[in-house]
């Protein structure tokens, strides 16, 4: 996990759980189903007035409260930043994106083109089938942030530090260059915020198995993917310079 500069540093071996992950990003039609049945105030700016077309896009303008509460009511939880990138497979053939090393219009939503429908990618699936990973929102995950990854206290099931000012967010968004979408891109933003960078949240997982008392139900149109237990070290290949473990 990592990558050898900036503050994704160091690169780290890390162990995971076997966890469930849903393979599409939350919708706005989804998310507005639970605020009515709900009948939840949203803290962010994100706003039921959006329009028949934009139903299926990722919910966006939403604080991490709101996505936290919306995992929650599901029974589920936001992923850590580990099973975030785990879930990019990225590890599986050292590539920098979750499927490979160079990225167009056709992988991703990036470069400022807007949102667009979950799922309208299919040459930007990651190898566990999991979509939009990369571009069209930022996607909360539940770890405080912290600079450089702290390697000493766990590499079994990690979650992060113990608290903080800003949560981890991962994915880059529509707005943002090809950079920002590198699977070991990571990104802080205060939990409170909901519009600056348009972050979305998805991909709420459970876990580990089904008749352990977890969940793994799921409420997105597409069915909640199987990720393995494993062990992974993302390698990262940044302007032709390969860097490894």
């Amino acid at each position: 996990m990592g990558a050898g500069q900036g503050n994704a540093q160091p690169v780290h071996m890390v162990k995971l759980d076997h966890f469930f992950l849903d393979r599409q990003e939350v919708t706005n039609e989804a998310f507005a189903q639970f605020v009515k049945g709900a009948k939840n105030k949203v803290q962010g700016a994100w706003t039921q007035a959006f329009g028949s077309e934009q139903a299926s896009h990722p919910v966006a303008s939403v604080t991490y409260a709101d996505a936290q509460r919306y995992c929650d009511a599901q029974g589920k939880r936001l992923p850590t930043e580990a099973e975030w990138e785990k879930a990019t497979g990225a590890s599986l053939a050292k590539r920098r994106y979750p499927w490979g090393d160079e990225i167009s219009a056709g992988n991703a939503q990036y470069d400022g083109q807007g949102t667009k429908p979950v799922g309208s990618l299919s040459s930007g699936v990651s190898p566990y089938g999991v979509e939009d990973l990369a571009g069209n929102v930022w996607e909360w995950t539940a770890d405080w942030y912290g600079q450089p990854y702290d390697t000493a206290s766990s590499t079994a099931n990690p979650q992060g530090p113990a608290g903080g000012l800003s949560k981890v967010v991962r994915g880059g968004g529509w707005s943002l260059s090809a950079k920002a979408l590198l699977a070991t891109h990571r990104a802080a933003l205060l939990p409170t915020v909901s519009h600056d960078y348009q972050p979305g949240f998805g991909w709420y997982v459970a876990t580990p198995t089904p008749g352990a008392g977890h969940l793994s139900s799921h409420h997105s149109s597409r069915p909640a993917y199987d990720i393995h237990t494993g062990t992974f070290a993302v390698v990262l290949w940044l302007l032709g310079e390969r860097r490894s473990t």
